[in-house]
This record gives structure tokens, C-alpha cells and sequence, in this order.
């Protein structure tokens, strides 16, 4: 019997099980022909059962998602051990988890679970990276400033243009602070800020 009839007949053992998976789950060779897929995978990608089979994972899957699918098929090709991906696909990550299937020690298959980011996981994420940018907003003047002022000035020509420099550093650092404020609603919810502004530099 080849590898990859042994491996066609492992799904047969645990189909009902993967079939309950709220997770796609995909069963192939080391070349990427798809073997096995539960119905989530057929409902998350829009693909048939029947149709799919024996196809490459290239004409399946989003090209991101099948690209680095293939790349963890040849690393655990030598590793023999599990592989974990994070996958970027148009603004939406997924997260793959690549099982080998060993045949006498010999790696000749995957069993790769593929999750997709939630919209709750998604729009988190990017809260986290919008609050995260802000916070090097308001960090970038400051330590601006913390460079300005270690300075050693020798004339008062000098001093008047590290005051000048330093207000355009502070109102910058405002404007940022005023952002942070007016977004904060959408970053913790139910937790808001005081409604205070910080006032305008002059």
C-alpha cells in the first residue's frame, strides 16, 4: 500500500470527529493534494467536498493561505514535528497548525488546522495597533525633548531656538494626547476617558 493510500484511509477512522470541528480541517499529502476536508473547511472556503479532492492546495485555498501551507509542509517534512503559522490574507490573519503524519518514521502527510480570525479577534487587533500608534505619537516628542534638553548650549540665541523647537514638541504631544482621548471610547468600551480636553499649547 503507497503513503498515500495509507493516508487516504486515516481520515475513515476519525471523520465523524473532525466532521463536529468548528474548525477547518484539511488532510494532505507533502505535495499539497488535498485528501480530507471537514465541513467547515468546505463552508469557510467555499469549496465541495467531492470536487476538491485530489486538487491542489493552489486551487483551493486563498493564495497567501496555500502558499505558507506549502512552505510548513517542507518544514516539517524534516522536523517531523509540529508547525505553527501565522497567516496575513487581505486583512484577515489566520492561524495554522500543521501535524505530520508518520508512515515508518517518515513524514508523508498533514493533518493542518486552519483557524480564521474572528471579526471580534480582528477589529481587537487593530484597536491594538491604533492605540499602539498613538502611543509613539506621543512618546516620539517627548523624547525629542528629553534630546533637546541634554544639550550643553553655549549663547542665548542657542536657547531661544531649543524653547522654540520645544513648543512645537509639546503642542504635538497635546494633539496626540487629544487623539488618544477622542478614541478611547472605541479601544476600551465601556471605559472612557475624562471629558476634559488637555488645553491647547500656546
Amino acid at each position: 500500500m503507497s503513503d498515500l493510500e495509507r493516508i487516504r484511509k486515516f481520515p475513515d477512522k476519525t471523520r465523524t470527529a473532525l466532521a463536529y470541528l468548528d474548525e477547518p480541517i484539511i488532510i494532505c499529502d507533502l505535495k499539497g493534494t488535498l485528501i480530507y476536508l471537514n465541513p467547515r473547511g468546505e463552508e469557510i472556503f467555499g469549496l465541495d467536498y467531492k470536487l476538491s479532492i485530489g486538487r491542489h492546495l493552489k486551487e483551493l485555498l486563498p493564495f497567501a493561505v496555500s502558499q505558507e501551507v506549502l512552505r510548513g509542509l517542507d518544514k516539517i517534512k524534516l522536523s517531523r514535528k509540529t508547525e505553527r503559522i501565522l497567516i496575513s490574507e487581505n486583512d484577515r490573519l489566520y492561524f495554522a497548525q500543521l501535524n505530520p503524519i508518520l508512515q515508518k518514521g517518515q513524514v508523508c502527510g498533514a493533518i493542518v488546522c486552519l483557524r480564521r480570525e474572528t471579526e471580534e479577534e480582528k477589529i481587537q487587533r487593530l484597536n491594538q495597533a491604533l492605540f499602539q500608534n498613538l502611543l509613539d505619537e506621543i512618546y516620539r516628542p517627548i523624547n525629542q525633548l528629553t534630546v533637546l534638553f541634554s544639550r550643553e548650549l553655549e549663547d542665548q540665541a542657542e536657547y531661544e531656538k531649543l524653547y522654540q523647537n520645544s513648543q512645537s514638541l509639546v503642542k504635538k504631544s497635546i494633539q496626540a494626547l487629544n487623539d488618544l482621548i477622542d478614541v478611547s471610547p472605541v479601544l476600551i468600551g465601556e471605559i472612557k476617558l475624562a471629558k476634559n480636553r488637555f488645553p491647547p499649547s500656546r
